[in-house]
């Protein structure tokens, strides 16, 4: 959870995610699988914890996500919007494509066939951004919203407000759980 020494139950929701946050997090939505994978070649995760590791070794495993070299993983640096919803994008892609039930509209990574007709699409995401279909399918999906100039905003910071909703919508889109709102 999200706690400090001066408020137990402080959520801070303006407050930037890490990548090692943001995996972990993900990590614990889907249940936390257990999945090996060998983090000996990743040189700066040695002061992560045992649950950390494992999200990541997770995460490595599926290929949700990639270091920022071959031997990096830069897990205290701030997550953007753009790494947060490639992260998200590889996860729930595959859900939407192979999970029975799931409401989410699958986004074909190689471009062909995507429903993109009659969506409000980022003009400031070009089509050949490595997160041009992340945007894409976080759109297409209503688990993110562009402003009023249709920018998706992809070098901003992903705050821990952004990744609870995030994950909110997606597990409605999931199935995880239902919300009366009546």
């Amino acid at each position: 959870g999200y706690t400090d020494a001066s408020n137990r139950y402080s959520f801070r929701a303006g407050d930037a995610v890490t990548r090692a946050q943001f995996v972990t997090i993900l990590w614990r939505f889907a249940g936390s699988p257990a999945a090996e994978y060998d983090l000996s070649a990743i040189t700066d995760i040695g002061s992560l914890s045992t649950v950390q590791k494992n999200a990541l070794k997770w995460a490595y495993f599926y290929n949700y996500v990639s270091g920022t070299s071959s031997t990096t993983f830069s897990p205290a640096r701030q997550m953007t919007r753009k790494e947060a919803y490639t992260i998200m994008y590889n996860y729930a892609n595959e859900a939407a494509l192979h999970a029975p039930g799931v409401d989410l509209v699958y986004i074909d990574p190689t471009g062909v066939d995507n429903p993109i007709s009659g969506y409000e699409l980022p003009t400031d995401v070009a089509q050949t951004a490595y997160y041009y279909w992340p945007a894409v399918f976080a759109i297409v999906n209503g688990l993110s919203t562009l402003d009023n100039g249709y920018r998706f905003n992809p070098d901003g910071l992903c705050t821990r407000g952004m990744v609870a909703q995030m994950l909110f919508k997606l597990g409605g889109k999931m199935n995880k759980w239902s919300v009366d709102t009546q």
